[in-house]
């Protein structure tokens, strides 16, 4: 029983990195709103088939490729910076739209029911309201899903 249990979670965890693979082919199509759209789908699924910390490491890791790539023609023309500079930025910058991923993962299991399923969204509308309650010029970007 022990063997069928460990083949089955290796499955899994295999099937995990495609998930996350193709949640971060499709951020990088975000100005096709329902393929952005579908991105959060798969990056949910990779991290509820991780370990927290590892999910966590890697959907960051994603979301930094992901915005880096694309935002780096905006924001060289709004504020050129040397390439250093900007990379460190977006890696700071993209860890707060990983923070709903990581809320999702940690407290979904723990409920139950329907209310399980709305830890996701008010996640991320948590932050979408912190950053869109700031003042005009002290963010920038349209939304959170899945990146910028």
């Amino acid at each position: 029983m022990d063997k069928q249990r460990t083949d089955s979670t290796m499955q899994s965890d295999r099937w995990s990195y495609l998930w996350l693979a193709i949640g971060t082919l499709l951020g990088f199509f975000w100005t096709i709103p329902l393929i952005w759209w579908l991105s959060p789908v798969f990056m949910l699924r990779f991290m509820r088939m991780q370990k927290v910390w590892r999910g966590f490491i890697l959907a960051w890791l994603t979301t930094f490729l992901t915005v880096g790539v694309t935002q780096y023609g905006m924001m060289n023309a709004l504020m050129p910076s040397p390439l250093p500079v900007y990379v460190i930025t977006m890696a700071i910058g993209a860890l707060p739209f990983t923070l709903p991923y990581l809320a999702d993962r940690l407290l979904a299991p723990r409920l139950k029911g329907f209310a399980a399923t709305l830890v996701f969204p008010l996640a991320v509308t948590a932050m979408d309201f912190q950053y869109k309650g700031q003042p005009p010029g002290q963010h920038w970007g349209t939304g959170l899903l899945p990146v910028w």
